[in-house]
């Protein structure tokens, strides 16, 4: 089934919580929704005035987030498709956005090498997180709630305490940019991918290297675990995306 035949590059994609629809952020700033079954265009979300990195579904599916290179990211009505918030503060391009586990907060990390928080009901700002570690490229909230994982330009990837915003563990063993971060779905395991081709597995609690994948022959832009953490998907610029067990 296709979802769209509009001349349009999309970055980003999230599926709804009860998976009947899906959201995708495209290269023109437009946000789009669809049904997964009929392939129907739902929503046409205009707004922002750049490309869209990131989009997020609330889990309650009543809201849908998107972070944009006209460094803004917006709060969007799922069903109405109007944007019920702006959200503004960083000063470069926000590459990520994602809720937390209970819905009640927005995290978004950007290449103002900030991450801010929001909540999600009522669109004021909290928390800024200033790691000082070059860009981010990508942010992830571990399910059980506890921990905040961003990818950064300087070959690390942190780990910070979603309540307190106090510094976790420190990943280090990229030997350039990291692109991609995912927590495993028992929240003990993190997944990486990074410019140096290479795919890693770490233990969330100490921040050490359990095992690295080598097969890509170039930058690896993004991963993900499988629902059962069994498996980890990753993506590539040399036209390949590779399982891993």
């Amino acid at each position: 089934m296709y979802l769209a035949t509009v001349a349009v590059c999309f970055q980003s994609l999230a599926f709804s919580p009860d998976s009947r629809r899906v959201v995708s952020g495209a290269k023109d700033g437009v946000v789009w929704l669809w049904d997964c079954t009929s392939g129907e265009e739902l929503l046409v979300m205009k707004g922002h005035t750049d490309a869209i990195r990131s989009v997020a579904y609330s889990p309650c599916g009543n809201r849908i987030a998107s972070a944009s290179e006209d460094k803004t990211v917006r709060l969007w009505d799922s069903e109405t498709g109007v944007c019920v918030f702006i959200l503004e503060g960083h000063i470069d391009e926000v590459r990520s956005v994602k809720f937390s586990p209970d819905g009640r907060q927005l995290v978004s990390g950007s290449c103002d090498e900030t991450i801010r928080f929001w909540n999600s009901e009522t669109g004021e700002p909290g928390v800024i997180l200033s790691p000082s570690s070059g860009r981010i490229w990508s942010i992830a909230i571990s399910p059980d709630g506890r921990w905040i994982g961003s990818s950064h330009h300087d070959n690390t990837a942190r780990l910070w305490d979603i309540v307190s915003g106090s510094p976790g563990p420190v990943l280090q063993g990229h030997s350039n940019v990291v692109t991609g971060i995912a927590f495993s779905p028992n929240s003990q395991l993190i997944v990486t991918s990074s410019w140096d081709r290479r795919v890693m597995l770490w233990d969330a609690s100490a921040g050490d290297i359990i095992s690295t994948f080598d097969g890509h022959s170039s930058t690896v832009w993004d991963v993900a675990f499988s629902p059962d953490g069994l498996t980890i998907a990753s993506g590539s610029y040399d036209k390949t995306a590779r399982l891993w067990e």
